[in-house]
């Protein structure tokens, strides 16, 4: 009897080890190690993500689509060598991020329509001010670098 306890007890020690060193690799909220997801981190939209949200709420037909498509591509080189480099302050990083953002929002602005324009630029002005409200709250926001406000 306390050899099988002894064998069973080895056994069912033997199993939950593995899953005690998983859940140490996992970060805090259940997330994916390594920052996975289809989210860039503080709550930024992916590129695909975000050309999705923008043709439901602005109707995108299918030639912008591929022009906008075409525009985050060009700009996700410029954008990982920036975070990648960490050789720049943290403020620097920001400005030169901020040029890159009103880049591309003007090259999107020649893409919509003047309507499309003008719903881009409210919903860009609601996603900085419910960014905002989450600083101030302590969170993250729900915003991210999802473009900039329409000039």
């Amino acid at each position: 009897m306390k050899k099988s306890f002894l064998v069973l007890t080895v056994a069912l020690a033997g199993a939950v080890a593995p899953l005690a060193v998983l859940a140490q690799d996992a970060p805090p909220g259940g997330a994916p190690a390594g920052g996975g997801g289809p989210r860039g981190g503080a709550g930024r939209m992916n590129p695909e993500e975000r050309l999705k949200n923008m043709k439901e709420t602005l109707g995108l037909n299918d030639d912008q689509v591929t022009k906008i498509k075409a525009i985050f591509e060009a700009d996700a080189p410029k954008m990982k060598s920036l975070r990648d480099d960490t050789a720049l302050s943290q403020e620097d990083r920001r400005a030169k991020l901020r040029e890159i953002i009103e880049a591309q929002t003007k090259q999107i602005n020649d893409v919509l329509t003047p309507d499309q324009q003008t719903k881009w630029k409210e919903e860009m002005e609601k996603r900085r001010a419910n960014r905002g409200a989450g600083r101030a709250g302590g969170g993250a926001g729900a915003g991210g670098a999802a473009g900039g406000p329409a000039k």
